[in-house]
């Protein structure tokens, strides 16, 4: 009975963990976008914070970019591009990876991580979007201490 309880606990937590990749909630090497501002917020520290000023803006423009990838997504060809993405990272193959991904591009219509960048442009300064867009090792996002 023990043995049965543990395997579903644990069928669950690798079928939510696919899950939450799967819908762009993460993933090895990157990030999901929309950031939360949570993630915006670890960041952005010290002195590249957010001001207050910033704060409403940076949530606005979230919104909006949330929306416009909810739209984009729902075009042909999207689902079939995001699952030949996962299936190449999960294989953390670096060309599948990369084909997958102006799949993706293509089929949404637009760069996602360009038009985020777009979209926080206006609101930001450059030494908050360098850090914000900063790529770490292997073309991940960097991790900020």
């Amino acid at each position: 009975m023990t043995r049965t309880w543990w395997s579903l606990v644990l069928l669950a937590a690798v079928a939510l963990g696919t899950a939450q990749v799967s819908a762009g909630q993460g993933g090895r090497g990157g990030f999901t976008l929309p950031m939360t501002m949570e993630q915006i917020n670890q960041r952005l520290e010290g002195d590249t914070a957010l001001t207050a000023e910033q704060k409403p803006k940076v949530e606005a423009a979230n919104a909006e970019f949330t929306k416009k990838m909810e739209e984009a997504n729902k075009k042909e060809g999207v689902a079939a591009a995001q699952a030949e993405m996962d299936k190449a990272r999960e294989a953390r193959d670096r060309d599948a990876i990369q084909a997958a991904m102006k799949k993706l591009t293509d089929a949404r219509g637009f760069d996602a991580r360009e038009e985020y960048k777009k979209a926080l442009t206006p609101i930001l300064n450059e030494a908050q979007l360098t850090k914000l867009f900063a790529r770490g090792p292997r073309g991940g996002a960097a991790k900020t201490q």
